[in-house]
C-alpha cells in the first residue's frame, strides 16, 4: 500500500481531491443548514428572559409558539444537514475510487501495476486501503467539523453525537467506494462510476423505501446514537447488506476476469 500510495499522491490531481473535498462537503452541509435560519423564524420574533414570571399570558403564549418553531427549524436543520453529509461522503469516496482505480483500468495503467503488486486480487485490495483511509479521513474531518455547524445553531454536541456522525459518514463512504468498484470491475469505464454514483443520489433523494435502501446511514446514525435502542427498518438493513454484498462482487468479478 506504501507503493501505491507514494504513486498516488505523486498526482496532482489526487492531491487537489483529497484536500479540497472535505472544505467543498462542509461548505455545503453549512450552506444546507443556514438555509434553515432564520428563514422559518419572523424577524419581529424575539427571545423572552425566561426569568421573567409576571409576563401577559398573550406574551407566554407567543413565546410558546416561538421556541416550538425554533424546535422545529433544529430538527429539520439537522436531518438535512447530516443527509447532505451522508451524500457529499457517499459521492466524494466514490470519485475518488473512479479517479484513482476507475483511472488506471480506462487507461490501461492497471496493467502495469499488477505485477508490480503481485495479483489482480492483491491489486484490488490495496487500492481498496487506500481509498479506506480517504474515507476516514473525510468522514472523520466532516464529523468534527459538523459539530462545530450543529453548534452554531444552538446544539448540544456531545462525544456521543459526533463519534455517530462519523460512524455514519464512514458507512456512506463505504457503500460510495464499493459501488464505484463494482462498477468499475463491470464496464472498466471511470466516467461509469460517477454515472452510477450520480444515479444512486438521485433516487435515494425521492425517499420512501427506495431511499432507505440506497442510503440507509441515516437510519444507522439514529441505531448508534440512541445506544442501540432504536431498530433500522428492514429496508435500510438490506441497504447495509447490499453496500457489502456489492464490495465482495466487485472483487470477485475482478480477480476472475481479463483485464484486455
Amino acid at each position: 500500500m506504501r507503493w501505491l500510495g507514494k504513486r498516488l499522491t505523486s498526482d496532482p490531481g489526487t492531491i487537489l481531491l483529497v484536500v479540497l473535498s472535505p472544505a467543498l462537503a462542509y461548505y455545503g452541509m453549512w450552506r444546507k443548514a443556514s438555509s434553515y435560519w432564520p428563514a422559518g423564524l419572523n424577524s419581529h420574533e424575539k427571545l423572552v428572559p425566561c426569568g421573567n414570571t409576571t409576563l401577559p399570558r398573550d406574551v407566554l403564549s407567543h413565546a410558546n409558539e416561538f421556541f416550538s418553531k425554533l424546535s422545529s427549524l433544529q430538527g429539520a436543520a439537522f436531518s438535512e444537514t447530516l443527509h447532505w453529509g451522508l451524500f457529499a461522503v457517499f459521492f466524494l469516496s466514490g470519485a475518488f475510487v473512479a479517479y484513482s482505480f476507475g483511472r488506471a483500468l480506462s487507461t490501461g495503467d492497471v496493467i502495469n501495476v499488477i505485477p508490480l503488486l503481485g495479483s489482480k486480487g492483491r491489486t484490488f485490495i490495496e487500492y481498496f486501503k487506500v481509498s479506506l483511509l480517504y474515507a476516514l479521513f473525510l468522514s472523520g474531518t466532516l464529523a468534527f467539523s459538523s459539530g462545530l455547524i450543529f453548534e452554531t445553531y444552538s446544539f448540544s454536541v456531545e462525544p456521543k453525537l459526533v463519534i455517530s456522525v462519523f460512524l455514519a459518514f464512514f458507512g456512506s463512504a463505504l457503500w460510495g467506494i464499493s459501488l464505484a468498484l463494482l462498477t468499475l470491475s463491470l464496464l472498466r469505464e471511470h466516467a461509469s462510476a460517477l454515472l452510477s454514483l450520480i444515479g444512486v443520489v438521485l433516487l435515494a433523494s425521492s425517499g420512501g423505501n427506495t431511499g432507505a435502501v440506497l442510503m440507509p446511514y441515516d437510519q444507522v446514525f439514529l441505531w448508534v446514537f440512541s445506544g442501540f435502542r432504536t431498530s433500522p427498518s428492514k429496508y435500510a438493513v438490506l441497504g447495509v447488506v447490499l453496500s457489502v454484498l456489492s464490495l465482495v462482487a466487485a472483487y470477485l468479478i475482478f480477480e476472475r476476469r481479463d483485464i484486455v
